[in-house]
C-alpha cells in the first residue's frame, strides 16, 4: 500500500500546483477553464502514469492480457479488417516493435488511459484537485488495472464528452466508434448524447426505476446476446452470477442525497445539469446491473462521470460548507477506495516489473 499511499500525496501535491500557480491566459474560453499550470497537470499525471504503467502482476485481469499478448501482436491486421477490438491489439502490435514483451503493451495503455483522463479534468473541472482525488478514490485509476481494454475505451469516450455539450452528434459518435475499437460494449455510451439536460422530474425518475426492473428481469436475454456475440458460455459462470456489493450500490447513489440536501438546484446551467443527470443514470446502471458482476462492469463507463459531476453538486455560496463537504466527500470515497483495493490480493500487493526477468 506505501506505494499508493506515496504517489496519492505526488499527486495531490502537484495537482494542487498547477491550480494555484497560475498561468497566463488565466482566462474562461469556450466554457472550460484553462487556468491549471500545463507543467505541474503533467506531473500530476506522472506518478499515476508510472505506477500503473510499471506495475508487473497487479490487476485481476494482468495474466489474462499477458498471456494474450502475443496473440495480440500476430492478430492485430486481422482484427483490424474484421473490426474485432483491434485497438489494444494495435498497441500489442506497437509495443513488439518498441521492446517485445507484454509489459511495454501496459505501460502504453497506462500512459493513453491516464493522460486522457487528467487532461480532460484540467481542462473541464473547476475543482482539478478535488477531481483528481476522486479519479483515484472512485476506483477509475486503480479500475484501469484491471479492465485494460475497457478503461481505454472508457478514456476515449471522456475525453470526447464534450462533443456532447457542443451538440455535435457526427464528432461524438466518431468518437465512440474509436472507442469500441477497445470494447464493443462501449457503444452503449452512445445514448450519453441524448442524456437531458434540463432538472429532472419525478417522471424521469419513475422512467429510470421502470428501466432498471426491465434490465434485471431481462438478465437471461442479455447474457443470450452476449454469449451469442462472444461464442462462448457466459449464463452459468460464478462470475456473471455474482451479486454486487451492496456498499458499492450506495456508494453510487450518495451523490443524489448531496443534490438534494445541499446543491442549489436553482443556480444550475443547462450544462452542470446534464452531468448531475449522469450521476442518476449512474446509480440507476449500478442498480440495474448489481445482481451480476459482469453487467456490472458496463457501469464503469458512467461511474467515471463521477469526478467530473460531484464537483458540480458543491455550488453553494457558503464557502466554509463547500468546503467541508469536499473534504468529507473526500475521506468517505478514500475510505471506500482503501478497502476497495485492500480486499483485492491483486491490488493490494503492488509490485514493479523490475522485479520481473527480462531477457535481453
Amino acid at each position: 500500500m506505501i506505494v499508493y499511499i506515496i504517489t496519492i500525496l505526488l499527486v495531490f501535491i502537484f495537482a494542487t500546483m498547477a491550480s494555484y500557480i497560475k498561468i497566463t491566459n488565466n482566462l474562461e474560453i469556450n466554457g472550460y477553464y484553462s487556468r491549471n499550470n500545463r507543467f505541474f497537470v503533467l506531473l500530476t499525471s506522472l506518478p499515476l502514469i508510472l505506477v500503473g504503467g510499471f506495475r508487473w502482476r497487479v490487476g485481476t485481469d494482468y495474466w489474462q492480457y499477458s498471456i494474450n499478448y502475443e496473440y495480440y501482436v500476430n492478430n492485430f491486421w486481422n482484427s483490424l479488417f474484421t473490426f474485432e477490438e483491434p485497438g489494444l491489439k494495435f498497441i500489442a502490435w506497437i509495443s513488439s516493435i518498441i521492446y517485445d514483451d507484454y509489459t511495454t503493451m501496459f505501460f502504453i495503455a497506462s500512459v493513453i488511459t491516464i493522460t486522457l483522463f487528467v487532461l480532460t479534468l484540467s481542462k473541464y473541472s473547476k475543482m482539478f484537485v478535488f477531481s483528481i482525488l476522486l479519479f483515484i478514490f472512485v476506483g477509475v485509476w486503480h479500475g484501469s488495472f484491471n479492465g485494460v481494454k475497457q478503461y481505454l475505451a472508457c478514456a476515449i469516450v471522456f475525453a470526447g464528452h464534450r462533443y456532447i455539450i457542443n451538440k455535435n452528434l457526427i464528432k461524438y459518435m466518431i468518437v465512440v466508434i474509436t472507442a469500441s475499437m477497445f470494447h464493443f460494449s462501449v457503444v452503449l455510451m452512445g445514448l450519453l448524447y441524448f442524456v437531458p439536460r434540463t432538472r429532472l422530474n419525478l417522471k424521469h425518475i419513475f422512467i429510470l426505476g421502470l428501466a432498471t426492473l426491465a434490465i434485471v428481469s431481462s438478465y437471461g436475454f442479455i447474457f443470450e446476446l452476449v454469449e451469442n456475440f462472444r461464442k462462448s458460455s457466459l449464463a452459468t459462470t460464478p462470475y456473471a452470477l455474482r451479486e454486487v456489493s451492496i456498499y458499492r450500490v450506495l456508494v453510487a447513489f450518495a451523490p443524489l442525497a448531496i443534490y438534494f440536501i445541499f446543491t442549489k438546484r436553482f443556480k444550475l446551467s443547462s450544462e452542470e445539469l446534464f452531468y448531475i443527470n449522469l450521476l442518476f443514470i449512474n446509480a440507476f446502471v449500478v442498480l440495474a446491473t448489481s445482481q451480476s458482476a459482469y453487467l456490472a462492469r458496463l457501469a464503469l463507463y458512467t461511474n467515471a462521470f463521477t469526478i467530473i459531476a460531484l464537483p458540480k453538486l458543491l455550488n453553494m455560496n457558503d464557502k466554509y460548507l463547500k468546503f467541508l463537504l469536499q473534504m468529507i466527500i473526500i475521506i468517505l470515497y478514500g475510505i471506500f477506495w482503501y478497502i476497495d483495493v485492500t480486499k483485492s490480493s491483486s491490488l493490494v500487493n503492488y509490485q514493479w516489473i523490475f522485479d520481473k526477468d527480462f531477457n535481453f
